[in-house]
């Protein structure tokens, strides 16, 4: 079976501290690879992880630290129980695997869609600047 090398696997052995954000022409999506499996409601594994993967369009790397700030920003803005703050917090404290316990920590609390719907948001406004600052200056 042939690998297929993408810009997003590029950054990630070169700088394992940044992931992607893409955009899917089909469903005129911007996110992480996260935002394109939330239907499916479970981790997937690498072969489907691949499928989707090939359907997207990478837009630019993006380092942990900024993942972990709109996760932080999620939890600040619209967690309100206690206990919950205080698990999803924990999650974030550690330095590698963080993301993963995140989403463990949302999904034991049936919260993971509302905090992907919430970066989403986020996402879309980077992509916007992003498109903004590198792309429309040179169409125009």
């Amino acid at each position: 079976m042939k690998k297929e090398i993408t810009l997003d696997k590029i950054f990630r052995e070169l700088h394992g501290e940044f992931t992607g954000l893409y955009y899917q022409p089909s469903t005129n999506t911007v996110g992480t690879p996260a935002t394109f499996y939330k239907s499916k409601g479970k981790r997937l594994t690498e072969e489907e992880y691949e499928e989707i993967e090939k359907s997207l369009i990478f837009i630019r790397g993006m380092k942990h630290e900024e993942h972990k700030e709109i996760m932080s920003s999620y939890v600040h803005n619209c967690v309100e129980d206690k206990e919950q703050r205080k698990k999803l917090f924990n999650a974030l404290r550690h330095h590698t695997d963080f993301y993963n316990r995140f989403e463990d920590a949302c999904n034991i609390y049936g919260i993971y869609e509302d905090y992907l719907d919430f970066s989403d948001d986020i996402y879309i406004d980077i992509a916007r600047e992003w498109y903004e600052k590198y792309v429309r200056k040179d169409i125009v």
